[in-house]
C-alpha cells in the first residue's frame, strides 16, 4: 500500500500542478494584452498535444483504480495523442530545427554587434575626453600656425579644380625582334629512339612506374591494341594544358581518325597473345639510334648563323 500511495501522491501533486498551469494560462488568454488569432504554432500544438497526453494517461490510470482492467477509452485516447506527437511533432521539430537554430544564432550575432559597438563608442568618447584635456593643458604652449592652414586650403582649391589630361611620357622604342624558333626547341630524341631499346630499358632499369591502374593502357577492350608511352604522354600533356588553360583542345580530323583507325588496325596485326610484336616489324637499324654519326652537332655558333 505504501507504493500506492506514494504514486497516487504524485499523480495528484501533478494534477494540481497542470490544474494551476491551466488556471495561468486561462487568465493569460482572456487579458486584453493578448493579441489573439486564428494561427496556431507548433509551441501551442505540441503543449496541448502533451497535455492531452498526460490527461489520457490520468484516464487510463483512473479507470484502472475504478476496477476496468482494460481502460478502452483512455487508451485508444493515449494512442492517439502518441502519435500525434512522434508523427507530427517531432518531424516538424526537425525541420525547423535548422531555421530556428539560425534566427537564434543571428539574434545573438547582432545583440553582440551592437554591444561591441557601444563599448567601442564609450572607448572612444573617453579618448576625445582625454585629447581635449590635453589640448586644453597645451593651448598655451603651443601657437597656431596660420600660413600652413593657408597653403593647405590652396592646394585644396587647386585639386578641386578640374585639371586637363597630360598623357605621360614615354621613350619611343622598337618592338622586340622575337625570333624564337620552334623547330629548333623540339625534342627530336624519341623520333630516332627504336621502340625495342625502349622497352629494354624500361625492363632493365630499377625505379619505378607510375600506372593510373592496371590495363588503362589497353584500348577499346583489346581491340584498338596497347597504348604506347608516347601516346601516353601525349594524353597527359593535353590533359594538364586543357586544365591549366580552361579549355577545351579542338577535336581530331578527318586525317587524324584516319590515321588511328590504320594504327588500330596495325595494332590488332601485331597484337599475338596479347603481346606486342610490332618491334619486329620495324625497319629501323639499331645503329641509327645509338650511334652518334648520324646527328648533327649543334653548338652555339650554328644556331646563331642559323639565326642571322
Amino acid at each position: 500500500m505504501s507504493e500506492l500511495d506514494q504514486v497516487l501522491k504524485g499523480v495528484v501533486g501533478s494534477l494540481q500542478e497542470t490544474s494551476s498551469a491551466i488556471l495561468k494560462l486561462k487568465e493569460q488568454y482572456g487579458s486584453s494584452s493578448v493579441v489573439n488569432n486564428d494561427k496556431v504554432s507548433l509551441l501551442s500544438l505540441k503543449s496541448a498535444s502533451m497535455l492531452a497526453y498526460v490527461n489520457a494517461l490520468t484516464v487510463v490510470i483512473g479507470e484502472k483504480l475504478g476496477g476496468n482492467a482494460t481502460a478502452d477509452s483512455g487508451r485508444e485516447k493515449s494512442i492517439e495523442h502518441r502519435i500525434v506527437l512522434e508523427r507530427g511533432v517531432k518531424p516538424l521539430e526537425k525541420k525547423l530545427s535548422y531555421q530556428l537554430d539560425k534566427l537564434v544564432k543571428a539574434h545573438m550575432r547582432m545583440e553582440n554587434e551592437f554591444a561591441d559597438a557601444q563599448r567601442r563608442a564609450e572607448m572612444q568618447g573617453g579618448r576625445n575626453e582625454n585629447d581635449d584635456s590635453d589640448s586644453s593643458d597645451d593651448e598655451m604652449a603651443q601657437r597656431p600656425r596660420t600660413f600652413g592652414a593657408s597653403e593647405r586650403e590652396e592646394e585644396e582649391e587647386e585639386k578641386s579644380k578640374p585639371a586637363v589630361y597630360q598623357p605621360p611620357k614615354i621613350s619611343s622604342t622598337l618592338p622586340v625582334d622575337d625570333r624564337f624558333n620552334s623547330k629548333d626547341h623540339k625534342d627530336r630524341s624519341n623520333r630516332v629512339r627504336m621502340q625495342a631499346m625502349d622497352e629494354y630499358l624500361r625492363e632493365e632499369s630499377e625505379r619505378p612506374e607510375w600506372e593510373s591502374s592496371i590495363g588503362a593502357n589497353i584500348l577499346k577492350h583489346g581491340r584498338g591494341g596497347v597504348k604506347s608511352l608516347r601516346d601516353a604522354e601525349k594524353d597527359r600533356e593535353m590533359e594538364r594544358y586543357e586544365e591549366e588553360n580552361f579549355t577545351r583542345v579542338k577535336a581530331t580530323s578527318k586525317t587524324d581518325k584516319r590515321n588511328e583507325k590504320k594504327r588500330e588496325r596495325m595494332n590488332q596485326v601485331n597484337m599475338i597473345g596479347g603481346e606486342d610484336f610490332s618491334i619486329f616489324g620495324n625497319k629501323r637499324k639499331l645503329e641509327d639510334s645509338t650511334s652518334r654519326g648520324s646527328k648533327r652537332s649543334r653548338n652555339v655558333w650554328e644556331k646563331a648563323k642559323r639565326k642571322l
